[in-house]
Order: structure tokens, then C-alpha cells, then sequence
């Protein structure tokens, strides 16, 4: 009863490049392939075949079956062209040249229901011109819903979770970068100043970096915490237990970044 996703012979496999042949696996003759997540580029997985929802129908096309059939569309864009590099941005430049029709967004100011617990200071104002933050509480963080995690995977993002792929998915459509902190785990006050060289900071990606002086950072009163417009802090980084936000939304130096 298990639907599955096969690879018949002919078929090139995403993860290698290969393409399948007719062959025989103790002296059976293998027409084909189960495949797993990671062979088809589709998640991490590897141990055991992508397990399909059971509702799906046999021999359906594996694209069409998980609403994956949408159009490509691949596009190079110089550095002066910052507004294209978010989806609405390129939207905006077709309509301008006659394709297809802008749809306008409408937005909700949402007014404070309680004092803000964190102060901002900007020191370093040619690097950072503009900070602007919220708090929100009480959120409860996990999976992004699929279809989230299949557009961040669609342009090469890994889902990671709800309040991280958020800020990929408005920073990817609406090409403005937001950083999310996990209110509990900041130390005081925030500051964006330059960095002291010598200081250090454990980034998101696992990395440990050494700061050089004059770069613009995020700090709180346990120092670095952020590198401005580049890359978050292991310390105040969300997880599973994330109950209070502060969400990010920054303008820092483009030439200084």
C-alpha cells in the first residue's frame, strides 16, 4: 500500500547526475529504482525510499503529484539592480515592460499592546542607517507548513523552521533581509556599533569568526550577537523552545557589508 517515487531506466538521478540502465541485482533484473529523498534533492533523508502520501495514484508524474510543475524561471541580475533580487522586484519590472499585471499588497499597521522590553542603540550610523524591530510573544515555533518549505527548497533554501523560513520567505519575495532573536536568550540592550577586533562570534552556519575592527554588529552585554546584514548568532538563534521574538528588520551599508 506504500506509493513511492520511481525511476525507471532512462531516468537521471538529481543527486548524481547518473542515469539509470538496465542491470541485474542478485540475478534479478532491475528495471529501475525506488528513490529516496536526497537522491531526488528533496530533503536530508537518505536512509530508506520517500515515503508518498497514500491518496496519490499510481503512475502519476512524481513533479505533477507534489506540485512541483511549476515554470522555471532562471535570472541573472547585475549588483545595481538591487529590487530584483526579491520576487516581488522582478514582478514589478515585467509589469513595467508590459508583462502581465502588478498585484498591489495591502498592509496592516499593527499597534503595540505593551511596552517594548528592549532598547535599540545605533553607534555606528554610517554602517547601520535604519533598525527597525518588533516584539512578538507568545509564538510557538516548529515545521513550516509544505507549502513554505517547498518554495524556500524550489530556489535552493533548506527549511529549517516556522520563524527562521519566515524570514527567508519575506526576504526572498519582497527582497527586504529580516533576522528573527529569541527574546529570552538577549543579554540587555541592543547596540549596533563597530566591532572591537579580536572579537568573536559563533554564526548560525556553525562557524566560529574572528572580527575584524570596524565591522558593523549587532551586540547586546554579552557582546557580538549579530553580523549586520550578513549572518545571525548562535546565542540568540531560535529553536524548538522559542516562546518570545524580536524580529529584525535592518538597512545597513551596502559597500561596508
Amino acid at each position: 500500500g506504500m506509493k513511492v517515487a520511481f525511476a525507471p531506466v532512462g531516468v537521471t538521478i538529481p543527486s548524481t547526475g547518473s542515469v539509470l540502465k538496465k542491470g541485474k541485482i542478485r540475478d534479478i533484473e532491475s528495471f529501475g529504482m525506488f528513490c529516496s529523498a536526497v537522491e531526488l534533492e528533496m530533503g536530508q533523508e537518505a536512509d530508506g525510499v520517500l515515503d508518498l502520501a497514500p491518496s496519490l495514484s499510481a503512475g502519476t508524474p512524481l513533479a505533477d503529484a507534489l506540485g512541483l510543475s511549476d515554470p522555471i524561471i532562471d535570472v541573472s541580475i547585475t549588483p545595481n539592480r538591487s529590487d530584483c533580487f526579491g520576487i516581488r522586484g522582478i514582478a514589478r519590472d515585467l509589469a513595467a515592460s508590459g508583462i502581465g499585471t502588478l498585484k498591489p499588497i495591502t498592509y496592516q499597521a499593527l499597534k503595540g499592546t505593551f511596552p517594548c522590553p528592549v532598547a535599540i542603540t545605533i553607534e555606528d550610523t554610517d554602517g547601520c542607517r535604519d533598525f527597525q524591530f518588533q516584539v512578538i510573544k507568545g509564538v510557538s515555533n516548529g515545521p513550516s507548513p509544505d507549502w513554505v518549505q517547498r518554495r524556500l527548497a524550489a530556489v535552493g533554501l533548506r527549511p529549517i523552521s516556522a520563524l527562521v523560513d519566515m524570514t527567508n520567505y519575506l526576504t526572498l519575495d519582497l527582497g527586504r533581509p529580516l533576522h528573527v532573536f529569541d527574546l529570552a536568550k538577549l543579554k540587555g540592550n541592543l547596540t549596533i556599533r563597530k566591532a572591537k577586533g579580536g572579537e568573536k562570534l559563533t554564526a548560525l552556519n556553525g562557524n566560529d569568526y574572528v572580527l575584524e575592527d570596524g565591522m558593523c554588529v549587532i551586540a547586546d552585554d554579552s557582546g557580538p550577537i549579530s553580523l549586520g546584514g550578513i549572518v545571525g548568532g548562535m546565542s540568540t538563534g531560535c529553536d524548538e523552545n522559542t516562546v518570545d521574538v524580536l524580529i529584525e528588520c535592518a538597512a545597513f551599508d551596502p559597500i561596508r557589508t
